[in-house]
């Protein structure tokens, strides 16, 4: 079993976020061989500039109290 790294860094100063943004619309999971897109907001993605909003935020410290 993996150690819980945000116990093992919290008294350096480290702060550890797992962060997983959501599902986005973005081109990464287009076909690669043929380069169909893949329309994935009629799947449920979201707009990537809300995932990358909540990065940012981490980022920029505004999550810190969540670490």
């Amino acid at each position: 079993m993996e150690p819980d790294m945000g116990r093992v860094l919290r008294n350096d100063g480290v702060k550890v976020f797992n962060v997983s943004p959501g599902f986005l619309a973005t081109t990464l999971s287009d076909d690669r061989v043929t380069g169909q897109q893949v329309d994935k907001r009629a799947m449920g993605a979201i707009d990537p500039a809300i995932g990358g909003g909540f990065c940012a935020d981490i980022v920029e410290g505004k999550m810190d109290e969540q670490a």
